[in-house]
């Protein structure tokens, strides 16, 4: 009888940062899209989204957002959980409407929760288009599409309980998402 060795896939720890920068961002690995710079919210109350996978659970201390050079009106940052088969996306969690402060630096909004392993959307969606975030933008909004990114319009800044994501039109993706910390 042949002793085979068993070989057993690694599994990564979680980052403390989960963005659409972060290894859990599993369909942004390798793009290649534009250096971050601020840029101004493409569209009043319009969510923009990326998908995150977790292998392990995660526990979240804040979600967060990296703020441009302009600052203006509410934002809510939101992470869903996917529906099987489906574009609908149900909110898990969310920071509600919150006053954007502080230029070209991180806002911290702390919420505690914890992630089991699995797949979810983060959301952030601006009530106005004053307001910047810093953020990559990709050449065609295709190009995030095929990253597992998506966007909703909404009536208000407030991110609905279940919402039917669409296809992006811009190409902007924001610096935003969730972290063990309530501060960098």
């Amino acid at each position: 009888m042949l002793d085979i060795p068993v070989l057993r896939q690694a599994v990564i720890p979680n980052s403390p940062h989960i963005s659409y920068l972060a290894y859990e961002a599993t369909e942004r690995r390798g793009a290649s899209i534009a250096a971050p710079s601020s840029t101004a919210w493409p569209t009043a109350n319009l969510g923009l989204l990326f998908e995150f996978v977790l292998e392990l659970p995660f526990t979240a201390a804040s979600f967060f957002l990296f703020n441009g050079s302009a600052v203006s009106g509410n934002f809510d940052m939101a992470i869903l959980a996917p529906r099987v088969n489906s574009n609908v996306v149900d909110r898990l969690y969310s920071t509600g409407s919150t006053a954007q402060s502080g230029t070209n630096n991180y806002q911290f909004v702390a919420q505690a929760f914890t992630l089991p392993p699995g797949t979810y959307l983060a959301e952030l969606i601006f009530d106005n288009t004053t307001a910047t975030g810093r953020g990559a933008t990709a050449s065609l909004p295709t190009m995030l599409e095929s990253f597992g990114s998506a966007q909703v319009a909404n009536g208000s800044v407030t991110i609905p309980s279940t919402q039917t994501l669409e296809k992006p039109t811009s190409g902007f993706m924001p610096i935003f998402g969730i972290s063990v910390n309530t501060s960098f």
